[in-house]
């Protein structure tokens, strides 16, 4: 995990697709930039990131088992995509 990846990977399994959101404290720094536009409301840092996971699960039940996690990396650039299978509320 010295390249983060496997900290990525636990944090959509676990957070997103288990919804352990007491892991986001430990999984997520509290002053983590968020370089796309938030959702209306949406604080900046690890609240932040509490706020949107929190909106997904309650538009989304998503499907045990059901996330995918895709990394693609590169020696100094990572790039993340969630895809997710769920029903809409």
């Amino acid at each position: 995990m010295t390249d983060g990846t496997g900290l990525i990977e636990r944090f959509y399994e676990d957070v997103i697709g288990n919804c352990q959101m007491n892991l986001i404290d430990e999984l997520v720094v509290e002053d983590i930039v968020d370089h796309e536009q938030g959702l209306p409301g949406q604080p900046p840092g690890r609240e932040g990131v509490k706020f949107f996971v929190n909106a997904m699960r309650r538009t989304w039940t998503i499907r045990d088992g059901a996330v995918i996690r895709i990394c693609l990396c590169q020696e100094d650039q990572r790039e993340e995509a969630l895809e997710a299978a769920g029903l809409s509320e």
